[in-house]
């Protein structure tokens, strides 16, 4: 993945689907575990890793493609 401004970050950030976001953001930024966002958000860790995994797979399509 190419380094990216923070407009790029925060423009890519705005396509996630809110669920994705919010995980992604108490997974990244305020590193909460896995079990914990599953714990607060009343899901299966399961669900939290595949949330996190499409993030995932989004961000890096719209910061390397520009999709």
């Amino acid at each position: 993945m190419k380094h990216c401004q923070a407009d790029e970050l925060v423009a890519a950030l705005s396509r996630l689907p809110k669920v994705q976001l919010r995980r992604l953001l108490m997974h990244a930024v305020v590193r909460l575990p896995v079990r914990e966002i599953a714990r607060r958000e009343g899901c299966s860790e399961r669900a939290v890793k595949y949330s996190l995994a499409r993030a995932r797979r989004r961000m890096r399509a719209l910061l390397t493609d520009g999709d």
